[in-house]
């Protein structure tokens, strides 16, 4: 495996570990929202000062799929650091599947105009492992993750293999996800996770209202951007725990909104980012600003 392949898979392990030592989740919300904000939490400290991408559903998908087919300490780690739920391992599948299942709307709806959402996963294993049938049936059954013996020797064609995988899950829209550098005879397996997501804004942002506007940068520099702007009614809220503004743009035909979080300060990124982790529970503070916020008419830019 590459040192960059390999640096990636330690860099999660010892996020995920260093959650399973701060968290108690049998003393606080588990789930994919309390373990979204202790991730950023640990990413943001990590990679102070630069901005961060990442799908905290896409990561503890796949590392879920590890947890079903590990023992032991680890197995008992993961479960603790991923907040997942469920007595046993066939249980933890299941509640994992019912959530997964939301993003099958692709095959529900024939719209090929509606809200697509697809979440698709996938193991590669070396050929000198057999993986057990049990686990195959477990990822299969509830993951619709298919186990599929590759030979990483062969690097350049199992990239190849992979990346043509994931551009069909994703309709083209992600590419080369893999570099055939990353694979040689050390890898032991890849897990996969694919989500796509298309659909409209239910209010959309018109052509003539994009502008030049400075953006103040971390550090205090302005650079000039193309902003969007618009004025119409949207779910709008102020955080004082956070020392934020927080606002929904509801997409059209579903309820996944875009929830866009807004620093008072010029330079309170960092101050809202601390109380982001864990000190402050997010859908706590979104159910309050959803049952008692007014619709007003916000100018989005």
């Amino acid at each position: 495996m590459s040192v960059k392949a390999t640096c990636l898979l330690l860099l999660l392990q010892g996020l995920i570990l260093a959650m399973a030592n701060t968290l108690n989740y049998s003393k606080s919300p588990a789930g994919e929202a309390q373990f979204a904000s202790q991730l950023f939490g640990q990413l943001a400290k990590s990679q102070s000062g630069r901005n961060i991408v990442l799908s905290p559903s896409s990561i503890r998908t796949g590392l879920a799929l590890a947890y079903l087919g590990a023992e032991g300490s680890t197995a008992d780690e993961l479960k603790l650091g991923l907040g997942l739920e469920g007595a046993g391992k066939s249980e933890v599948a299941e509640k994992l599947a019912q959530l997964l299942a939301k993003g099958q709307w692709e095959k529900a709806s024939g719209d090929e105009d509606g809200p697509k959402l697809k979440n698709a996963n996938r193991i590669f294993v070396a050929q000198r492992f057999k993986l057990a049938q049990a686990y195959q049936d477990l990822v299969s059954k509830n993951f619709a993750a298919a186990a599929e013996n590759v030979n990483f020797t062969q690097n350049a064609d199992t990239a190849k293999r992979i990346n043509s995988w994931v551009e069909e899950q994703t309709h083209q829209q992600i590419k080369d996800l893999i570099a055939p550098d990353s694979l040689d005879a050390d890898t032991s397996a890849i897990l996969v996770n694919a989500i796509y997501f298309k659909a409209d804004w239910q209010s959309s942002f018109p052509d003539y209202a994009t502008y030049d506007r400075d953006f103040v940068n971390h550090g205090g520099r302005k650079v000039s951007v193309d902003t969007m702007s618009q004025e119409d009614y949207f779910r709008f809220g102020e955080l004082p725990e956070l020392k934020a503004k927080v606002v929904e743009l509801p997409y059209t035909g579903t309820d996944i909104v875009f929830l866009n979080l807004l620093p008072q300060e010029e330079q309170g990124l960092a101050k809202s980012m601390d109380q982001v982790e864990g000190r402050v529970q997010l859908p706590n503070q979104f159910d309050s600003m959803s049952s008692a916020a007014a619709w007003r008419s916000e100018s989005l830019a």
